[in-house]
């Protein structure tokens, strides 16, 4: 989403996405991704990169789905670099998830 896309949207302030399970879908905040890796040195690639992954996470795995290591973590710091995998219980979850449909 763009900057007025995100406005509307009403994000919680340092929010780079947003996904829901039920709905099926997945928000992301260019114009802020864009900003945080300028702010952390990163690369607005990258950190795209891991952002739609995680949203995407979301929409496969459950509503709660944040880890507290991995790519689900809730809060992120820093430069968004490499991005990580997913927690073992979660990937095969996807995996399975993926092999039903």
């Amino acid at each position: 989403m763009n900057a007025e896309m995100t406005a509307r949207k009403k994000p919680l302030p340092g929010s780079l996405g947003v996904a829901s399970h039920s709905a099926n879908r997945a928000s992301i905040f260019y114009p802020r991704i864009r900003a945080h890796a300028s702010l952390t040195g990163g690369h607005s690639a990258v950190a795209l990169a891991f952002v739609m992954a995680h949203e995407i996470g979301h929409v496969l795995l459950s509503e709660d789905s944040h880890a507290p290591s991995g790519l689900m973590r809730a809060n992120w710091q820093g430069t968004l670099g490499r991005v990580p995998g997913f927690m073992p219980s979660q990937a095969d979850t996807i995996r399975t998830l993926l092999a039903s449909q």
